[in-house]
């Protein structure tokens, strides 16, 4: 029906997900919202925004929202390499050390992790609203394309589901031009791949035992009260 969604080895993602914030007109791309409007029904969008920045239309038009948290430590070293390879963030030259205080004080792009994480955590017992977590993701591959598409109202075949676990496998998608944006002029591949590690625990590989406490306090006493809980 969408073929255009299906073509996953030679559809840019940009293309088949337009990215709501992401706007580079005045160097020639295309704005994604003009793209938006163009889409058939059901369209799929992306978005990095902090749920109070969110377009409230989705929430009062019931639109069908999937979030995916990821644990404070190996989010935070994620977001490390992708700082240092994206020019609008400057090609961040700081060392691990400054931009794991940057990211414990919120100064960082999108605003800070348990903001983010607890902002549309608040959303979790609507019904168009499904709460991912990375961490489950990574563990029950099969399990979580089923959640989804029992969300979306869709039936699948267990066939189309290993079609669905295979593309989307770190493998696949890192050798998929069409999802790891390795000709991307924004983004210095060199530095680090947009698809990099994505396993859980490389958190064990930068902090030290004393970054580690802090990382621990700044959880306990950011989500320490709520019932909003990671993994890692």
């Amino acid at each position: 029906m969408y073929p255009e969604l299906l073509d996953v080895g030679t559809v840019g993602q940009e293309k088949r997900v337009p990215f709501l914030e992401y706007y580079l007109r005045e160097r020639g791309s295309v704005d994604h919202i003009d793209n938006m409007k163009t889409m058939a029904s059901p369209r799929l969008m992306k978005s990095h925004l902090p749920v109070q920045l969110f377009p409230t239309q989705a929430f009062t038009k019931k639109s069908k929202i999937i979030y995916v948290g990821r644990n404070p430590k190996d989010n935070a070293v994620s977001y490390y390499y992708f700082y240092k390879s994206l020019a609008g963030i400057g090609y961040y030259k700081g060392s691990w050390g400054t931009f794991l205080q940057m990211y414990l004080n919120d100064h960082v792009v999108w605003g800070g992790w348990s903001h983010h994480c607890l902002g549309w955590w608040k959303h979790n017992q609507e019904a168009n609203f499904l709460y991912l977590k990375y961490e489950d993701v990574k563990k029950d591959e099969r399990g979580t394309v089923k959640k989804i598409a029992s969300f979306l109202g869709r039936e699948v075949t267990e066939k189309t589901v290993d079609r669905i676990v295979k593309y989307c496998s770190f493998d696949n998608m890192k050798t998929n031009p069409a999802v790891n944006r390795e000709n991307e002029p924004d983004l210095d591949c060199s530095v680090s791949p947009f698809i990099r590690k994505g396993v859980i625990g490389d958190w064990k590989n930068h902090f030290t035992v004393a970054q580690n406490e802090q990382i621990e306090q700044y959880y306990k006493e950011r989500l320490g009260n709520t019932d909003l809980q990671f993994e890692w």
